[in-house]
């Protein structure tokens, strides 16, 4: 698998990339799923999306994506006559990855970075913050284990869709 290219948060009006990805926590949850299409292996998921931390709260305020027989589509086709959604779904981590490239790794957002910011959000509310300094021996497997996306399929059948 290709590295990813994460989405983008907006923190006090300064854009950073985030190693997470919180609307895929909305896509299993929904009824019926919309069958997503990747234009590139950097970005497998189908879509790319920016978010905002506004008032200690996560919010979707833009979203371009791609699905199977209708073609691109924007933040108002999942959410109509909405400009920005709060994040409600995502209860997790969202880890910004900070500073230089140590480590590269060719597989979703293993790379290490000089240190992670990492966000705990409950039902779209920031409830804390942390930096990690990775220059001093890096991320464990635990820590990794923390930002896998969910998994569709297992989701899905989890849930009895």
């Amino acid at each position: 698998m290709t590295a990813q290219l994460g989405d983008r948060l907006l923190i006090d009006n300064v854009e950073h990339t985030i190693a997470t990805e919180p609307f895929e926590w909305y896509i299993v949850k929904q009824w019926k799923q919309p069958k997503l299409r990747s234009g590139s292996t950097a970005c497998r998921r189908g879509y790319m999306a920016t978010w905002e931390v506004k008032s200690d709260e996560l919010w979707l305020i833009h979203i371009e994506a791609n699905i199977a027989g209708i073609g691109k589509v924007g933040l108002c086709h999942f959410f109509p006559e909405q400009s920005a959604v709060k994040a409600v779904w995502f209860t997790g981590k969202i880890r910004i990855p900070v500073g230089e490239l140590l480590h590269y790794q060719h597989i979703g957002y293993a790379s290490e970075y000089e240190g992670d910011m990492t966000m705990n959000i409950e039902k779209g509310r920031l409830v804390s913050r942390s930096i990690r300094d990775n220059r001093s021996g890096g991320r464990d497997d635990r820590d990794w284990a923390d930002y896998h996306p969910p998994k569709r399929h297992w989701l899905m059948r989890l849930m009895g869709r």
